[in-house]
């Protein structure tokens, strides 16, 4: 039975200390001084938090008809990809997706975007598809990242143009599989655009194709800025930055929000606010812009 409180004598009460032995205590120093040394030189991932998990990524954009900003932006969602050291990620890209109505000069800018931004950023050609000259494969490669997908390793689809294509490439697809695919749009005019008899599907037909979707915040308003808001991209010292700065000459404001998508995505599907900080931030913190690769 333990004494009742208080009934403790008095050399119960006293503590005796010992002196340490000092090649104990030097030892302990040392163990100390190893932490604190580990503490301060291990590597760490600074910068915008990066969803590394397993998922696929793909990516349908229009920048042949109408609005240019696909133009720039293309080229900024592949250097996100890029930047974010994930360019095996992107499986599939597919360009001037508005069917039935094409401008020749906006398909050449977007082919200079497209393909050069992914020699930049080292995302393999055999994923990219120009819509109109390669359609049939482009809904193929949809169809077949779709079939490819589970529970543990989704395909993540940003619908950044008309959902003509998009829904052909799902309406192609396994039905079993779809619900292992999402498809990501921001922008109503895209949602329902359909100007010519070969864009017949909308929004509304994703939706109901038996794939998960997500509708997120108009990226305009972060992602459709000022130009001053990205002269640090006219950097000579990156001249894979410099090129992306000069793909949004096309418009008075410099508008890539589309690429909004894209952060939505490798950031783990939180961050709908994507803007120029944020950017820099990314690819100055991970350093793996093409110029700063060996």
């Amino acid at each position: 039975m333990n004494p009742p409180l208080g009934a403790l004598t008095a050399p119960s009460r006293t503590a005796i200390i010992q002196p340490m032995n000092p090649a104990f205590v030097r030892a302990l120093v040392a163990m100390a001084s190893v932490v604190l040394l580990v503490a301060a030189t291990a590597p760490s991932e600074t910068g915008p938090s990066i969803d590394r998990s397993d998922y696929r990524i793909g990516y349908s954009a229009d920048g042949n008809q109408h609005d240019p900003d696909d133009i720039a932006a293309s080229a900024m969602a592949m250097a996100f990809v890029g930047a974010a050291g994930l360019p095996d990620r992107l499986v599939h890209f597919d360009y001037s997706n508005h069917l039935g109505d094409s401008s020749v000069k906006h398909e050449k800018l977007m082919t200079q975007s497209v393909r050069g931004a992914a020699e930049r950023w080292k995302i393999p050609a055999e994923v990219l598809f120009d819509d109109q000259a390669q359609l049939d494969a482009a809904i193929a490669s949809i169809a077949r990242q779709i079939n490819a997908s589970s529970e543990a390793n989704r395909f993540y689809l940003i619908a950044a143009g008309p959902m003509e294509v998009v829904w052909r490439g799902i309406d192609a697809s396994d039905p079993a599989k779809r619900p292992f695919c999402t498809v990501i749009s921001h922008s109503k005019w895209n949602d329902s655009h359909g100007d010519t008899p070969l864009m017949r599907h909308k929004w509304v037909d994703v939706a109901r194709s038996g794939v998960k979707t997500i509708h997120i915040t108009d990226q305009n308003k972060n992602l459709s800025t000022d130009r001053a808001e990205w002269s640090w991209l006219d950097d000579a010292s990156h001249p894979d930055w410099r090129w992306l700065h000069s793909r949004a000459q096309y418009k008075k404001l410099f508008d890539v929000s589309d690429a909004g998508m894209m952060w939505f995505v490798i950031t783990g599907r939180g961050d709908q606010s994507g803007d120029s900080a944020k950017v820099r931030e990314l690819f100055t913190s991970h350093e793996l812009g093409a110029a700063n690769r060996k």
